[in-house]
């Protein structure tokens, strides 16, 4: 796992890199319903007091990335988006971080 304080990332790919080394697989992940689908946790880390959770919608493999102080609530947006894919989704994310993190390349 990379030390996220020691080596900040100063790229979207630095920060897509983080993402994978920090999401850890999570074993019988919490079941969430969001717009009358069932998704499952697959992956997930904690940071900065925050929950990072991947959770996959069990019909369309579509992927969630949801950022929260305890979990995902029932029925809420996810406020990381929805991807159609795993690799999508670490690209989005990653742009949107870049963006909050008001990075430059």
């Amino acid at each position: 796992m990379i030390d996220f304080y020691n080596n900040l990332p100063k790229t979207k790919e630095d920060i897509e890199i983080y993402l994978r080394s920090w999401l850890q697989p999570i074993e019988n992940g919490k079941k969430h319903i969001y717009k009358g689908n069932t998704w499952t946790q697959k992956y997930g880390f904690r940071r900065a007091f925050q929950i990072h959770g991947v959770y996959v919608n069990e019909n369309t493999n579509e992927h969630v990335f949801h950022v929260d102080e305890y979990e995902w609530k029932e029925n809420t947006e996810p406020n990381f988006g929805v991807y159609d894919n795993f690799d999508n989704m670490i690209f989005g994310v990653s742009e949107l971080y870049f963006k909050l993190w008001k990075l430059s390349e």
